[in-house]
């Protein structure tokens, strides 16, 4: 088993223990007290408990080895049973404001449930048994950067003040002799809910695909923009596959004078290297760069002619080729997602700028996005 595997072994065996321990403590004290907010504590303990179980299985089918199906291997399913985990809490949300509605509007007014040292004590017990298991899982989470234990740490503190919800409404509905255990199951099941809501939202996005880690992109750059010979890159694109599984591919702009063999095995090099310390499959596309003096005073002013119609357009592979009459400018311009104008508009701007260089100068665009 590997070291990942087993943290999470370790994370799974203290989260059902604790968590188990917590469901039959709150539910005899719920009974015993006649606290319906306590009772309600008590399930989303025990929906804690099946959401161990739901993560538990996910490292188990993540640390599978790659197949002829998979061949990136399995390490998504952390994120699907982190999903499973949002879900089975958000039902549990859902049954929980259900039964306060029921109990505070359609039933007849109760007496305030009792307050009596047990059911005190009990909660206590379970603010501490909470705040730890939120540092531990948090400590676990940035150690093995598991989203599935990142989300049981943010259920474990979302607990501790659920848990003080509940306690405080207890203490006033005894003083103010009102019975508010049915709001405050409310305010348990909307808690619950939330964090749900929320641990679904984080193992949906990388399931979906998302922007990759700012840190990651702006080392990876450097890292290849170290190596002599590489003058620029784009096109970089990140594809998470789970945790310590992940494809790099990007364009690296060489000098096209630098000749193809001396090239590709700098290429190589650098693939070798950035599968060795990033743990990732990397691919890496080569770009020839024309840096004659007259290529790069073009391509300087095409730039500051893009950069004004917007300063967050950007070109790259620029190329000049020179005909009998006339020569073609060819670059790509990269656009933000949900860009103020269309691909057309942009066009239409740039070949009205480009014209004012004159008329022997033709252009051919191509798109691109920001993929990091």
């Amino acid at each position: 088993m590997s070291e990942r595997a087993e943290h999470g072994k370790k994370t799974a065996a203290v989260g059902i223990a604790a968590n188990s321990l917590l469901f039959i403590a709150k539910f005899i004290a719920g009974s015993l007290a006649g606290s319906f907010s306590v009772v309600a504590d008590a399930f989303n303990n025990l929906s804690d408990l099946g959401s161990v179980l739901i993560t538990l299985l996910g490292f188990k089918l993540s640390e599978k080895p790659a197949d002829a199906e998979h061949p990136f291997g399995h390490g998504r399913m952390e994120y699907v049973s982190g999903l499973g985990v949002s879900l089975a809490i958000m039902l549990v949300g859902i049954e929980l404001l259900r039964t306060g509605f029921v109990s505070s509007f359609l039933e007849a007014p109760k007496p305030p449930p009792e307050l009596s040292v047990l059911p005190a004590a009990v909660m206590c017990f379970s603010m501490a048994v909470k705040l730890g298991m939120f540092f531990f899982n948090r400590h676990v989470a940035k150690l093995i950067k598991s989203p599935a234990v990142a989300a049981s740490a943010a259920d474990s503190i979302s607990d501790v003040f659920v848990t003080l919800t509940v306690l405080t409404c207890m203490v006033i509905g005894y003083f103010i002799h009102v019975n508010i255990d049915g709001y405050a199951g409310m305010a348990v099941a909307l808690f619950v809910f939330k964090t749900g809501l929320d641990t679904a939202k984080d193992c949906l996005t990388p399931l979906l695909g998302s922007k990759p880690d700012h840190e990651f992109v702006s080392e990876l750059t450097r890292t290849v923009l170290s190596y002599d010979g590489i003058k620029g890159i784009h096109d970089l694109m990140v594809h998470n596959y789970g945790v310590g599984a992940c494809v790099v591919s990007l364009h690296a702009e060489v000098p096209q004078d630098m000749g193809f063999a001396k090239a590709h095995e700098l290429i190589d090099r650098i693939e070798e290297d950035l599968n060795r310390k990033y743990k990732c499959h990397s691919s890496i596309h080569m770009d020839p760069l024309d840096l004659t003096a007259e290529s790069a005073l073009l391509k300087t002013h095409v730039q500051k002619l893009v950069s004004a119609i917007d300063a967050a357009l950007t070109i790259h592979d620029f190329r000049v080729v020179k005909g009998e009459n006339d020569s073609t400018l060819l670059f790509d311009v990269v656009t933000p997602f949900q860009f103020r104008l269309t691909e057309t508009e942009i066009r239409e701007k740039i070949e009205l700028a480009v014209s004012v260089m004159g008329d022997h100068f033709k252009i051919k665009i191509n798109f691109d996005k920001e993929y990091s």
